[in-house]
């Protein structure tokens, strides 16, 4: 930990939103390599910035609270800090470790622009700290290093090419460390794949005919991913959301939907529901209009739901494609998550 010229520009909240953005987001680790741990203000989220980005390097993932919380007691401990930091803000990094993880981030994708952003600024200033207008020699290397300080790096990675014998060992790391297969619920169907699942962005389509019991099924599937720990996206255009609801506290009660109305297990599906919530799963329910609802508008919703809430979606389940609009639109850019319909 030390002093740094490039303090954030931005409130003590939003620093922590961003430790919290690195701790619980899938982009997490993107973030986590754009921002040093001096650029903070307070001396609590510098050390805890300073426990992320070691771990990383070390683990190379972004830990657990668990061992977040082991690692930053072990460096409180240590010569280097026990003379830094005081014991009343031991106590304070050690408690905000708990929350840390506990709450999604509102606003997250805004969260990480502006650390890119800030990111970008610091490059660009240290180049024209070391600017010499005069050296015409210099014209080429500044030049160049002003454009990779504005240059957005998730787009340079997306388009990155990559070599098949040269970056082996890089493409197998990979594999290890990022899950790009994901089992359904249902083990038979898991089995029928050559990889135990199906790639991220599948999409699986459940087909029959009119009153067959596809929304029951697509409500099963639901709880499956529930018992999972999945997010769920339930778009339906055509039944409405209490409806689906009741169909999915059927399901985890194993209820008839008389069982249901009747009032006599409200409180046993409170108390199942709750077991479910600490699994750490969730299902959204969106009515949307038939015969225009398309892909974007989809895309649209799963946007204002991560904002005001900080949910990502593994799945998505559309009751049902039929009923959706023009099918030349493009399809939702989101690439972390299954679709059914």
């Amino acid at each position: 930990m030390s002093n740094s010229k490039n303090k954030f520009e931005f409130t003590e909240e939003y620093q922590w939103d961003l430790l919290r953005y690195t701790a619980q987001d899938k982009n997490g680790e993107r973030a986590l390599v754009k921002y040093n741990d001096d650029y903070f203000t307070l001396v609590e989220h510098q050390v805890i910035a300073f426990g992320l980005k070691n771990y990383h390097t070390k683990e190379k993932r972004i830990p657990g609270e668990t061992m977040l919380r082991e690692y930053i007691v072990r460096l409180l401990n240590s010569k280097q800090y026990v003379d830094l930091v005081t014991k009343s803000e031991q106590k304070n990094i050690i408690d905000l470790i708990s929350t840390l993880y506990n709450k999604p981030v509102i606003d997250g994708d805004k969260v990480y622009e502006k650390c890119k952003e800030f990111s970008s600024y610091v490059k660009l200033k240290a180049v024209l700290e070391n600017l010499d207008i005069n050296d015409y020699n210099s014209y080429n290397k500044y030049s160049k290093q002003v454009s990779e300080s504005i240059v957005d790096e998730d787009e340079v990675e997306d388009v990155r090419s990559s070599l098949l014998l040269e970056d082996i060992k890089a493409r197998q790391f990979k594999r290890q460390e990022i899950k790009t297969v994901f089992p359904t619920p249902i083990k038979q169907i898991n089995q029928m794949t050559n990889a135990g699942g199906y790639e991220m962005a599948s999409i699986l389509v459940l087909l029959d005919k009119q009153k067959k019991g596809k929304t029951t099924t697509l409500a099963n599937i639901a709880r499956g991913y529930l018992k999972m720990k999945k997010k769920i996206l339930i778009v339906d255009l055509e039944n409405g959301q209490d409806n689906i609801f009741s169909r999915l506290e059927q399901s985890i009660m194993r209820l008839t939907k008389k069982e249901l109305l009747s009032g006599e297990f409200d409180d046993k599906v409170q108390k199942r529901l709750r077991k479910y919530k600490r699994l750490g799963g969730e299902i959204a329910v969106i009515r949307l209009p038939a015969l225009v609802t398309t892909a974007d508008s989809i895309q649209v919703e799963m946007d204002l739901i991560y904002r005001e809430t900080g949910i990502k979606f593994d799945v998505v389940i559309v009751d049902y494609m039929a009923k959706m609009g023009d099918i030349s639109r493009t399809m939702m850019k989101g690439k972390g998550y299954q679709m059914y319909t």
